[in-house]
Parts: C-alpha cells; structure tokens; sequence
C-alpha cells in the first residue's frame, strides 16, 4: 500500500532549500569534547563548555542524552567564543565569552539560543572589557570588568542588557580599583579592591553605590595590605593580607572594622608561609602552609591564633607532601590529596584534628601515586578520580577506609578513563571521562557501577570529503576531494548524486595524487599530479572522464618530476613554473607534449622562481629573480628569444619583487617595492617605458595596495593613505585617475576591507566601519555603502574569506550569521532589502554551518562546500531560479546487528510531487519489523555505538517487516503540493535486532537526505 505523506505539511512549513549533494567521506575516525566548567542551573540543566567542530563553546544537558546540546554558536563557524567563568544565579547562567566583534564580555543563557546573548559590549568593538570573578548575590550578578571611562570596577547585573550597570567607581579615573575575590557574606558582598588612598585592602556592598565602603585599611595609606583570596565560612570571611615587616598570612573579618584582624603569622618573618587553598570548614577553614619547619602541609583555623595549628607533618621535617585540593563533603570529613615518602600522592582526610588526620587508603599500591583529581562533593562524601589497580578510574569516598569504593570501571580492563571535573547534578554527578571509541565525553553517575554511563558523545567523529579547488568546465564541477578509501582524487559533479563521482583514482588507492592547483583551459583541466608510476609530479590533463585524464608531458624523465606550479592560461597558451633539472625555471604549453617546453633558463645554475604569469597588451608579464638583478618584472612573448628581463625597477641586486600581477586592459597592474617610494602600484604595458608607478603614500612608508581587482575601466584595491588606515581605493591606471573611494573608518584607524570581489560591473568587498562591525559593503556608480548589518551592532555578519561573485549577475553570495541562527548562506545584490538568508542549515536556532565557502555557480545553481555539523565538509547544492530539482543523499553511518549485518536505507524513484517513491532497507536482520521514523532536520546523537541521525521529534512513517534476505521497502506518495518544493525530510530505519548495538534491542540504518521537486 501506497502511503501519502500527508505529515508533509509540516515539511513544507519550513523549507531548507538547500542540500547535500553527495556524503563523500563517511564518519571516522574519533575525537573528544573534553567538557569542563560543569555548572548546574536548578530547573534548567547543567551547562557546560565543551569543543566540538563549532569550537569551544556552550552546552547544557537536562541529563538525557537527547537532551544534552550545544546552546549557540556564539563564535561563528569553527571559531571559539571558549566560555569561562560559567556562574549560576537564579534560574540563569552567567559566563564570560570571547566573540568576533565583541571580545571577551559577560553573556548570559536560560538554555535557549535566543535567551543567550552579550550583556554588553563594554569597551566598543573587538576589544575586551576583561570580566572576572563573577559572583551571585542577592539574585544578581557582580563582577569586576573594565570600561574606557572608568577602567576596572565592580558591575553588576539582572540578566538583561538594561539592567547591567557599574556599580559605583571606586578609583575615579581611568586607572580602576581592579576588584576582585568576591565573597558573599551574609547580606554583604566582600571583595578586594585597590585605590590610589588605600591601595589594596578589603572592601563590602549592599549591592548599592552608598553602601559600598571600605572595611577597614590594614596598612593606612597608599600601600594597601594586597587582600586576597577570600573565602566565606560561617559569618566570616577569611582572607590573606601582607601586613608592613610580615609576609602573606591569613585575616578574618566579619565585615566590619572592628572585626577585621589577623588570625595569626604561621611564619613569623618575612620569609613567607606560602598559604593557598583556603577552604571553608566548621567556621574554619583548612588551608596549606609553610611555617619554616615543616614544609607545605595541612592547616586548620577557626579564626583564632590558638585554633590556627598545623593538621599533620605527612612528610616529616622539612621535606611538604604539598597537599593539592581540599573537599568538605556532606558529613563534614574534608577530604584532600597529599604526598607521602613510600606512599605516593594519595587521598587523605581530616575532620579537623590531627588524630582524625590520616591517609584513607593506598590505592596505588607502595610508592606509586593514585594522584586523585577533579573531585567534588557528592553522595554525603567526596568523588574524585584515580589510579588504581584497573586504571585511573572514578571513586568515591566518606573519608574512611571501608567507605572507599571505585564507582565504575568505565574504561574496562587496564585502560584509564581518567575522569575529570568532577560537578554535583541533583543526586548525580557529571564528569568527564576517556574511551578509546568515543575520546573524552560527558560522563553522568548516581554513585554505582550500573548507573555510570557515557551522557553524551558531543565531539562526535565526522567523515570529511573535503571538497578543494572548485572549478567549471562546461556544465560539470570538478574539484578534489577524499573518500578516505581512494585518497584525494580528481571528482567531477552536476549537482546531483548519480553524477558526482571520482574521475579517476590516480594513486591507485594508495596515498594522494597531491592536486594541488586546477585550471579549465581547451576544454579540459590542467594541474600537476604526482603518480607511483615512476615519472615523478608532473603536469596532466583531463577531459573529465577516466580514459581522458592523462599526462601532458614528462618533462624531467625518473622518478624526481618536474613539480609543475603557477599555472596561468595567458593569450590561449598555458604558462607554468617546473624543474626539469635547471631548477625552477618558466614553461609554455600549447597544449600537446612537443608543444610543452621550457621558455628560457634566467637563473643558470639556479632557480628563478617564476610567479604571476599576466597578460600586458600583446605580451605575458612574470616575476622571476636571477642574481645580477633580484626579484624583478619579466616579460616573454612565449619564445625563448622574446623572454628577458623587462625592466630592473630597483638596479642591481636588490630587489622590487613584483606582486600581485594582474592583467587591467592592455596593461597590467603590480605592486612594486622601491627604497624611495616603498610598496606602491605600478602598472605596464609590457615595455620598459611604459612601466610606472603610482606613488599613493609619498615617502619610504609606501600604501602596501592589496587585493587589485578589475570592475569595468578601474582598479580597485586597499591601501593605506596619508591621512592613515587602510581603506578602499580605485584607479584609471594614472596618478590623476587614483583615488581613495571611501574612508569607511576615518583617521588613523582602518576599516581593513577585504575579499574584493566583481559581479555585473560592481565591487563588493568586507569591511568594518566601526559602527557595524565587519559587513559587506558595495561600491558601484553610485558611491560605496553598506548592503546590510546582517550581524546586529558590532557582531559581525559575515565570515572573512567567504564572499564570492555570482557570476555576472550582479549578485554577490557569503557566509554570514545574524546572531540568532549560526552560520548560514546569504545573497545580496548591494541593497539592505535584498540581503537575505537562502534557507536553513541546522537543526536547531542559533547553530548552523560550522563551514561554509568555496561558492560556484553551474548554470542555474550554485554549488558549495557545507560543514553542516553533522556530515563534515561536503558538497552542497542550492537552486536560485526555484527549478526545484528532485535529490536523494544518503549521510552518515548505521551500527551493527545480527551477524555483523549494518542495515543500509535507500531510495527507489525520486520524491517528485505527484508522483510515488519508495525508501527501501537492506542487510538488516530478516523477517523483523522495520520502523521509517523522518525529522525536519538531521542529527547526530550517539547512544552508544548507534546515531540517531533524524532530530527529535520524529515522525513514524510506517512499520515493515523485512524479508528472508532482510530487506524491505516503503512506498510514499508525494502530495502535489507546490509547497513542498525545496523542502527537506530526513529518514532513518530503526530495525528490531536483540544482537543490535542500539541498548541491545534495536539496530540503526544510516541516514536519507531527500530534497522534494518537481
């Protein structure tokens, strides 16, 4: 029975327009996310920071693995915003971020990406306001962070935009007070803070400009007592203060000046008691310390010189067991890590006493170290992770021999899975933890074996075809690209995925032919090849099909190869740089292998490395260097007699290496670097006499022109101009005619525009005015100015190096983002009206592509390289004119079952509308109920070995049982529905398999990626 699919509304609702055209490299491979910062916000899950393709950024789990997930993509694509600082205050998470634009600020999340966003930009622009100690108090967020106007105080904020404001400036003027060490102190906030009229000492808040105040000055005067290192206990804070003639001892306060003092001097002197770690116990605090005798051992004070003493000398005499963290867990034991002579580092306790101060256990066994680590209270003791007799493993103690137990062995056998970041999750802990399989994860536990499992593989291993060197020849793409079987090969594509394809495996499966340049010239590609048959790297071609990709020449004959580079199609002849045994030396190529030779040995004995092969009028200019005159501009007419030097611009043996060549008319346009005028734009017409410069930036400085791009009669460039920055330029090939087109950012400062690109006889370029952050801009008869703030405020909105020309259009396609969606493909035609997305790549608000560049238009589409964080860096395709066209795409990997079987999905027909198909499975277990389940969007969950590659929530498409041979099919009618067109369904078999890797239940397909057309 034919089913309709009439869920295909919701599909329609939300079309992607664009899709994968082929999954080249499947997933391999491992990779870890390393989480860490684990911080739970009741009600809302734990966040964490965590790295995967998008980088280091966000994530927040409810402890499901469905539903743990990145937050945002705050750094667009694969940068990393690397969130720190990561603080829970109501039902809100404060963390400081680092963003393109922005620097590093405070940002907040309720769990969503659009409840996810800077609370300010406080010093303007891509500089950071250098947030720290971030601190809850009262329902709001204090920190210390700097300002232009102010420099470093105390802030604080509710979680809104308006609502953070400094809170008072306690050193008037741009030096701050740098406040820092906050502790909450009943209805206080204690911290450091340092003015210029009593330096460093310890100060107090309300949470209000009038009852912030200093406490008491330790030392009166300009000095300051350098506080530090507070730690709340009781209704005490204790701290470390330098007092004059005295090292760093510990203080208590209870926040008045009265009751601010020393506690005691554990080493009298100046020497210093090297005390660290204060931590807050019974009132108290434990802490280490050096007194002079006994080396850095465990401390205990209740705020009292008499109730200050030394906990153990576990290294006796002068020799410290350097304790290295200190626990309090729920039945008040403190729990910490100590070295021992015959014992190692292993864990110890104490409950404040030196007789119930003593080494648990020694789980290394003799002088071997356990090194426990990342440990947190949790389960009324303390869990921790180390080594023990089956590797380094979690733990969990209450402070005594008996109530010491290894958690789980999650790494089983004698690997470690060497746990770390131990973080209290209600009644669990999350932490992070290795296998071999899934690399560093986020691991969850309630305190047994049976309830310890992998949470979340967030770092999961992506296959990468890597598509490089795009290029058009006729009505195909040609590019290389890795299969990971064949090695990166020569692929040809139409945009679809029965024609994308290797056009011939050159390395015979082994290695690389190493393609490392492409060019379209008769008909055919170029590009140099290295082949394991002998001939070394040489120069080839292809026709596009396998029987036509051969080698043009062997120009240097063994195993060494000529190593051909710098191909330039000149004047309908092919110029190029190779050694054929007189080093590096220019050749012309017509086209055969007679006609495939050198053009003349400027560097006799040498090399004269050839560069920039352009045409000027009626010849091909080069940079090429031979010793009596440096690096300078050649010429040839592609005969040996006509090639010579064309002019020495700086006589002698110095050089004005020639740059940048690139063909403006009947002349060319370089960059040229002269003692008197510096780097300046130079222009020929191929003779001596007609070779002249430009002078920009009068003086030895020079403009350093960059990026010569030709629209029209002009030039256009960025240089740097006398009244300073870099800025856009223009020029008819004369000094008259050279002018600076706009000074986006004016004085010294530089707007620094980039990716110069022409499309239908206008500029668009990247640029940041200072207001908008870094946009692109156009330049046409009508001046130059903005297309659109894709990215709102300073945040930019397109990502550098990803803007291309559409052709000759007039259209113009980038990578950009809006804050809101990640990564996504937008087109623009110069005007902020016609600045637009073009669909979705994602799953979810607020993450998109990790990568997205390498635009190609091929007829009526335009074809790309996508990393959509699920397949790796692929081959895409989106259609512009709404042809529609029709596409099926597998994507991803399925997990094993009976007999070793992977069920594989499939397609029969193609999800055309008004027209039937069917998603067909095979290698699946036989005669056993199959179930289709489809999503809007892909996935990539990992529950276990399994991925669940369709995103929740799913929708059942129907139920089959599979044959003998375990196959099955699903026929679906596509409604006529001229909605549908350009939109997306993905879909994935689950099968039910006792042997399947899914929980031992089931067994996954991999994944169909269906795009519905006519």
């Amino acid at each position: 029975m034919i089913r309709t699919l009439a869920a295909l509304a919701l599909v329609a609702s939300c079309p992607l327009a664009q899709n994968l055209v082929r999954d080249i490299g499947p997933p391999a491979g491992g990779a870890s996310s390393a989480p860490r910062d684990l911080v739970e916000v009741p009600g809302v899950g734990a966040f964490f920071a965590a790295t995967d393709r998008y980088g280091a950024e966000l994530w927040r789990t409810d402890g499901t693995t469905l539903g743990t997930a990145l937050v945002a993509d705050l750094a667009p694509g694969s940068e990393s915003s690397t969130p720190r600082d990561l603080v829970a205050v109501g039902s809100l998470l404060f963390f400081t971020a680092d963003v393109p634009g922005l620097g590093r600020e405070v940002w907040r999340s309720d769990g969503t990406a659009a409840g996810t966003f800077c609370l300010g930009d406080l010093i303007p622009g891509p500089n950071s306001s250098f947030p720290g100690f971030l601190t809850g108090f009262g329902g709001r967020l204090y920190f210390a962070a700097s300002s232009l106007a102010s420099g470093s105080e105390l802030w604080s904020s509710d979680g809104s935009i308006a609502g953070t404001t400094q809170l008072t400036d306690l050193n008037p003027g741009g030096a701050g007070s740098s406040p820092r060490d906050l502790a909450v102190l009943g209805s206080a906030l204690c911290f450091s803070a340092s003015t210029a009229a009593s330096g460093r000492e310890l100060w107090r808040t309300d949470g209000t400009a009038g009852g912030t105040r200093l406490v008491r000055d330790l030392i009166p005067g300009a000095n300051g007592s350098n506080v530090s290192d507070l730690v709340t206990s009781g209704s005490r804070v204790f701290f470390l203060a330098t007092l004059v003639g005295s090292d760093t001892e510990l203080f208590v306060s209870d926040g008045t000046a009265a009751g601010t003092r020393q506690v005691a001097d554990v080493r009298p002197g100046s020497s210093g008691s090297n005390i660290h770690l204060l931590t807050a116990f019974a009132g108290g605090v434990v802490f280490r310390a050096d007194d002079g005798v006994h080396g850095v051992e465990p401390w205990v004070s209740d705020g009292t010189a008499a109730g200050t003493r030394l906990l153990a000398d576990i290294q006796t005499g002068a020799t410290s067991s350097n304790p290295q963290w200190f626990v309090r867990g729920a039945n008040g034991v403190v729990v910490f890590a100590a070295n021992e002579a015959g014992f190692g580092t292993e864990p110890w306790r104490t409950d404040g006493t030196p007789q119930g101060t003593f080494r648990i256990l020694d789980l290394a066994a003799g002088s071997w170290s356990s090194n426990p680590s990342g440990a947190c209270a949790a389960f009324g003791g303390v869990v921790f992770g180390a080594s023990g007799p089956d590797g380094n493993e979690p733990y969990f103690t209450d402070g005594s021999a008996a109530g010491t137990r290894r958690i789980a062995d999650a790494f089983p056998g004698s690997g470690s899975s060497s746990p770390d970041h131990f973080a209290p999750f209600g009644a669990q802990v999350l932490f992070q933890a290795y296998r071999s399989e899934t690399g560093t994860e986020l691991w969850i536990s309630d305190g047994t074996a049976a309830g310890t499992r992998l949470l979340a593989d967030c770092a999961l291993p992506p296959g990468h075809g890597d598509p490089r060197l795009p290029v058009v020849l006729g009505n195909r793409l040609f590019f290389t690209a890795d299969d990971e079987v064949q090695g990166r090969e020569l692929w040809s594509s139409d945009g679809t995925l029965a024609h994308t394809a290797i056009v011939r495996d050159l390395s015979n499966g082994y290695g690389s032919p190493d393609i490392d340049e492409l060019v379209a010239w008769r008909g055919q590609l170029w590009f140099p090849a290295t082949v394991s048959d002998g001939a070394g790297r040489e120069l080839w071609r292809s026709d596009g099909t396998s029987a036509g990709t051969v080698r043009v020449a062997d120009l240097w004959r063994g195993v060494n190869g000529s190593y051909p580079h710098e191909l330039r199609v000149v004047a309908d002849r092919l110029f190029f740089a190779a050694d054929a045994g007189q080093g590096d030396e220019p050749f012309v190529s017509d086209g055969t292998t007679a006609g495939t030779v050198p053009l003349k040995d400027l560097h006799a004995g040498g090399s004269s490395f050839p560069r920039d092969f352009t045409a000027a009028g009626n010849v091909v200019v080069f940079s090429a260097y031979e010793p009596a005159t440096g690096t300078e501009l050649w010429r040839t007419d592609g005969t040996t007699a006509g090639t010579r030097l064309l002019l020495d611009i700086v006589p002698g043996v110095f050089s004005s290496q020639p740059a940048e060549l690139t063909s403006f008319g009947s002349r060319a346009a370089f960059v040229g670097t002269t003692s008197g005028q510096g780097a300046e734009l130079w222009f020929t017409d191929g003779t001596a006499q007609g070779t002249v410069s430009v002078d920009i930036y009068p003086g030895g400085a020079g403009s350093n022109p960059s990026k010569l791009t030709v629209v029209g009669n002009r030039l256009w460039f960025t240089a740097d101009g006398p009244t300073g920055g870099r800025e856009l330029w223009s020029s008819d090939g004369t000094a008259a005619g050279t002018r600076l087109e706009a000074d986006l950012l004016p004085g010294n400062a530089s707007s620094q525009p980039a990716d110069l690109v022409a499309s239908g006889g206008k500029l668009y370029f990247v640029a940041d005015d200072g207001v908008h952050g870094r946009e692109v801009f156009v330049a046409d008869a009508s001046g130059v100015r903005l297309c659109a703030d894709v990215g709102p405020g300073r945040r930019p909105g397109v990502l550098a190096g990803t803007l291309r020309a559409l052709g000759s259009t007039g259209l113009a396609l980038f990578a950009g983002t809006d804050g809101a969606l990640g990564v996504q493909l937008f087109v623009t035609d110069g005007t902020a009206a016609n600045t637009r997305r073009i669909g979705r790549i994602g799953a979810r608000d607020g993450i998109g592509a990790v990568r997205l560049d390498g635009f190609t238009w091929l007829g009526s589409r335009v074809l790309f390289v996508c990393d959509d964080g699920i397949s790796g860096a692929e081959l895409w395709q989106v259609s512009l004119d709404g042809s529609g066209l029709a596409t099926a795409q597998r994507y991803g990997v399925g997990c094993l079952g009976t007999g070793g079987r992977m069920p594989q999905i499939g397609v029969a027909g193609l999800p055309v509308l008004a027209s039937s198909f069917s998603i067909t499975l095979q290698d699946a277990r036989a005669q056993s109920a199959a179930v289709l389940n489809a999503s809007t969007a892909p996935s990539a969950v990992s529950f276990g070995a399994c991925r669940l590659l369709v995103q929740f929530p799913v929708l059942p498409l129907g139920t089959v049982v599979t044959d003998t041979q375990g196959r099955a099919a699903l026929p679906l009618q596509v409604p006529n529905d001229a909605g549908l067109i350009g939109a997306n369904l993905f879909g994935q078999w689950a099968v039910v398999d006792p042997r399947g890797e899914l929980l031992g239940v089931a067994v996954l397909s991999d994944g169909l990626s269906l795009l519905f057309g006519r």
